[in-house]
């Protein structure tokens, strides 16, 4: 039985996932369910075991979360990625960011558009900069790239630029929310341009404007962020400077509500934030520490 009305579920498959999550992460979701009323539901397991779940990447479980019997009882699901770090000194109640958006039976998520609302000085210097810096040549291969190249490459066109990553999104308990799930899952495809199932449920949500945009703070992307703010992170030899990634990786942390850990070298940036700590304690902790590692050093 649910203590709460509202829960953040997640997916771990495989022991090196839940691992990685309840090693780094869920201490920040379980301070935040405690501070806002939700439970956590981590579900370690394929929702859909036929061919059709097995088939596909992981990722296209969260299209069955709503059926699993671990949420039939909450009112509010909200979907979170398993490396997300949440900010829970700051971050208010995110069912409650979407309450509007809910009563027009919207999904609240953080889009490009709607929530980021960016000039063209942020997107040269934050998603230009990604796609300038992804390894996958296709992404490489075009040229002056849009979020439309990227639907169109995947099969899914969309009539408006126009982005949303689904790491974070708040449903309701409801049939609507159940069928635009069960749509997505049935009727859309996998393919190597559709980052899993991403494409795929950004296409259907908003072509249909089912998306309550939410504060970007909901769900901010480290790599982002970090080659945006922080590019010199990028060069070879900057993050070793350990003391200089752990300042950039919390004020990321303290800007926002929900930071978004891709997989690959963002990962290492986890464990240098200060999570037990508000802003203005992190940087007198990171102070202190790499002080005394120097001390250590020099007295070796």
């Amino acid at each position: 039985m649910a203590k709460n009305s509202k829960a953040l579920v997640t997916l771990n498959i495989g022991e090196q996932y839940k691992k990685m999550w309840e090693d780094s992460f869920a201490d920040t979701w379980h301070a935040y369910g405690e501070r806002h009323g939700y439970d956590v539901v981590s579900i370690d397991d394929y929702i859909d075991k036929s061919g059709v779940g097995y088939a596909r990447s992981p990722h296209w479980q969260k299209c069955m979360i709503l059926e699993h019997p671990d949420t039939q009882d909450y009112e509010d699901v909200v979907w979170v990625d398993s490396d997300i770090l949440i900010n829970y000194h700051t971050a208010p109640c995110i069912v409650s960011a979407n309450a509007e958006g809910a009563k027009q039976g919207k999904v609240g998520g953080v889009t490009w558009q709607g929530s980021e609302k960016p000039n063209a000085e942020r997107f040269d210097n934050g998603m230009r900069r990604v796609w300038e810096n992804n390894q996958a040549p296709w992404v490489r291969a075009i040229e002056n790239p849009t979020f439309q190249k990227f639907f169109e490459l995947g099969g899914y066109p969309l009539d408006y630029d126009e982005m949303m990553n689904t790491g974070v999104l708040v449903f309701k308990q409801n049939e609507a929310h159940r069928q635009a799930l069960r749509y997505v899952y049935e009727n859309y495809q996998e393919n190597p341009h559709t980052s899993k199932e991403q494409m795929a449920l950004t296409h259907y949500l908003i072509s249909r404007d089912l998306v309550n945009p939410l504060d970007s703070r909901f769900n901010k992307i480290w790599d982002t962020m970090m080659i945006e703010t922080y590019p010199f992170l990028a060069v070879s030899g900057f993050a070793q400077d350990k003391r200089m990634s752990a300042l950039c990786v919390n004020t990321a942390f303290h800007n926002c509500y929900f930071l978004h850990f891709l997989s690959g070298p963002s990962r290492a940036f986890v464990g240098l934030v200060v999570k037990t700590h508000n802003w203005t304690d992190s940087w007198t902790v990171i102070d202190r520490y790499f002080r005394e590692e120097a001390a250590v050093a020099a007295a070796s």
